[in-house]
């Protein structure tokens, strides 16, 4: 994106919560597209190295336990 343009927003309702005992959260997230691309960046850094370390546990470079 470009620093002189702004974001478009990307308003989003969510399913509700069950709770107890408390207010719920708001079902309307508003986010901005950079915001959420910035998230689905880590959310893919975040499972490469899951898989990665499931490979070298696999192939025993990991000792120990592993909980993936």
């Amino acid at each position: 994106m470009h620093a002189n343009k702004p974001c478009a927003r990307a308003p989003t309702q969510v399913t509700p919560f069950a709770v107890h005992k408390i207010e719920p959260p708001s079902t309307k997230v508003d986010s901005t597209v950079g915001e959420l691309f910035g998230l689905y960046q880590l959310m893919y850094k975040m499972r490469r190295m899951e898989v990665a370390g499931d490979m070298q546990y696999k192939a025993k470079l990991i000792r120990g336990f592993c909980h993936l």
